[in-house]
């Protein structure tokens, strides 16, 4: 059973909450897909990845590069925790579409969970096992 823990990558981008969308872009303009969020207590608060700037920037061309991160985040803090298997996050994606998901361990992020890995991870499986069947 492949968990998300063999399947996250390491976080490589970190901003917080209260910087700038622009400053946010500047990191995703690298290899990095999602930006992570921390709050004022440096406890993860959810990604930014270029589909959210790039929405930002659609709603507001003139005043975008002001905005803060924390506009640009979810209330709730989506999560994933290292031990959730491949099978728990397929269904999650299911219900609200395939995104990147901060892992979360002990209160603190630990990686992020890309949705490619998730569904290689899915072809290689027999479909017994992606459905949850016991057959």
């Amino acid at each position: 059973m492949t968990h998300v823990s063999d399947l996250m990558s390491p976080i490589t981008s970190v901003i917080s909450m209260t910087q700038s969308v622009a400053e946010a872009a500047q990191f995703l303009s690298g290899e990095d897909d999602a930006v992570l969020v921390l709050g004022m207590t440096n406890q993860p608060r959810g990604l930014i990845t270029e589909e959210a700037v790039a929405q930002v920037i659609a709603e507001y061309p003139e005043t975008w590069p002001k905005k803060r991160c924390a506009c640009v985040i979810p209330e709730e803090l989506e999560f994933v925790r290292p031990d959730d298997t491949a099978e728990e996050v397929i269904r999650l994606y299911k219900d609200g579409g395939a995104r990147p998901l901060t892992v979360v361990e002990n209160d603190y992020a630990v990686g992020i969970l890309y949705p490619n890995p998730v569904f290689l991870e899915s072809l290689e499986q027999p479909e017994s096992r992606m459905s949850g069947s016991s057959e």
